[in-house]
């Protein structure tokens, strides 16, 4: 009798997972469940969802006595610990999907190579990363400080990209300007893939009777990429400018961070306590009842590698206030944006809270104008950018590395 042949081993990496569980945890959770039900391969999960009920055994110790086909990585603290694991796997493939774009800090920061060099010399674990970091947050709530440290982190991040040239067989783009960045990066020698990111199956729009038809925000409360201080700001212009809205909730922010408190203490200053509500942080089932809830999102991220929250947004059905910063491609050969001026939501210029507030109140006032370019948004996710089509993307490229 023929011998059956063994099974191709993957092995899904979610380091981020020991940190938070957050979009880009969920992202590899679901392609995990995907792999495992095609029942073609033998996968694995290291993570951990402890604190959500659901265990998976591989250790530490376990991944660097165990040999895979294939790893899926989905974080610089991935390539951190597998620095150690891939010399002694050379025949190992890897998968690194960019939902941080650190292919795009790479190119933006032009200090880079200095930073990379320093933390070449002095390599760190990813605990002592970790602890370093909570510590600098603890000892002070300087913006400044906070922001050199995300420097550091960057730089630190570019180091182990380099590193990661070394062996990585395949970029994953989740936009199409990450792509021809990565393109340039790896020239050739690396096999570079675009595949966008969609929102999960349960973001879809309800019918219900809405109670609230101003913005939304959900996402982590921090100055150095999201700039939440920005859409404070915007409110207290659009307030200046409309001043029968005062007293109205104008927006409301979903999530946590660590700069929460100093977002609260400008909101108090500003007093835009009636315009302003902070929910919180709330899972899926609260997400979603939260964004049919509200009449559009709004997001003043100085960057963003495939937002999704604004994917999210647009499946239920709202149009999104991007900026010219977060708003990324989805098409570089024709120049399409994920959010297109007046089709699928508004764009307003980084840093201009006039064009903010001229946009917002436009949005928040012209109900009919809201509602169109919603629709038009779902239509673009279903169509474009759903679920299916993401892992339908995965399967084929994963079939063509194990064939």
């Amino acid at each position: 009798m023929p011998v059956a042949s063994r099974k191709k081993s993957i092995l899904v990496m979610e380091s981020g997972s020991f940190k938070t569980f957050g979009g880009a945890v969920k992202d590899s959770h679901r392609l995990y469940v995907y792999l495992k039900s095609l029942g073609r391969y033998t996968v694995d999960f290291f993570a951990d969802f402890s604190k959500f009920g659901e265990h998976y055994p591989i250790s530490l110790d376990e991944l660097y006595k165990t040999h895979y086909d294939l790893i899926i990585i989905n974080s610089m603290r991935d390539v951190l610990l597998l620095k150690k694991y891939m010399p002694k796997n050379a025949l190992t493939k890897t998968i690194y999907v960019d939902r941080g774009d650190i292919v795009y800090h790479y190119f933006m920061l032009h200090g880079s190579r200095m930073i990379s060099h320093f933390a070449g010399i002095f390599p760190m674990s990813a605990n002592r990363s970790d602890s370093m970091s909570k510590s600098i947050i603890k000892q002070t709530n300087s913006i400044v400080l906070k922001r050199a440290r995300d420097f550091f982190s960057k730089g630190y991040g570019m180091y182990l990209f380099r590193e990661m040239h070394k062996w990585l067989t395949c970029y994953i783009a989740i936009n199409a300007e990450q792509e021809q960045r990565a393109r340039k990066f790896f020239a050739h020698k690396t096999m570079v893939k675009y595949i966008p990111i969609a929102p999960h199956e349960e973001f879809t729009k309800l019918h219900i009777k809405k109670d609230f038809e101003g913005g939304i925000f959900i996402g982590r409360l921090e100055e150095t990429q999201k700039r939440v201080s920005l859409l404070i700001l915007g409110i207290k212009e659009v307030v200046r400018m409309h001043p029968e809205l005062r007293g109205r909730e104008l927006l409301r922010i979903y999530g946590t961070g660590p700069d929460e408190g100093y977002y609260k203490q400008l909101v108090k200053e500003l007093t835009l306590e009636d315009s302003i509500s902070f929910c919180g942080f709330a899972l899926e089932s609260r997400l979603l009842n939260a964004y049919n809830n509200a009449g559009f999102f709004v997001s003043s991220s100085y960057w963003e590698g495939l937002s999704r929250v604004f994917l999210e947004a647009m499946a239920c059905g709202l149009p999104v206030l991007a900026n010219t910063k977060n708003n990324r491609m989805i098409d570089y050969k024709k120049r399409k944006y994920l959010v297109r001026e007046n089709q699928n939501g508004m764009v307003f210029e980084y840093g201009n809270m006039h064009d903010f507030a001229k946009k917002f109140y436009r949005l928040y006032s012209d109900k009919k104008l809201a509602e169109r370019l919603g629709n038009n948004a779902q239509k673009l996710i279903s169509k474009e950018l759903n679920i299916k089509k993401m892992l339908a993307s995965y399967k084929a490229l994963i079939s063509g590395l194990l064939s």
